[in-house]
């Protein structure tokens, strides 16, 4: 796990420095990192509330709703293709139901 953008996953690649591990791309950035807290783009921890919504719920809290082509590709993958859209979507309604 890097230690100033937070990211976690299978085959990250984690430098170990003076001051504490971080990836690749951090390193790569220097000083100036995009995804830190001191860049404010550190959301925190997720709340408990949230943390056992299921997908279906996560979805229909969202405030945008991208569209975007996905296909099954040779081998059993998804893959992506053309663009994105993205939708705003209202949630204040569904939101003050929700428990």
């Amino acid at each position: 796990m890097c230690y100033i953008c937070q990211e976690s996953y299978a085959g990250i690649t984690v430098i170990t420095t003076n001051t504490s591990p971080m990836c690749a791309r951090c390193k790569k950035e220097g000083s100036r990192h995009r995804f830190s807290s001191q860049n404010h783009m550190d959301p925190g921890l997720k709340p408990r509330v949230l943390a056992d919504l299921t997908q279906v719920e996560e979805m229909s809290i969202a405030r945008v709703n991208p569209i975007l082509q996905v296909m099954h590709s040779i081998g059993g993958q998804f893959k992506y293709r053309g663009h994105t859209i993205s939708f705003p979507q209202e949630i204040k309604s569904v939101a003050n139901i929700l428990p």
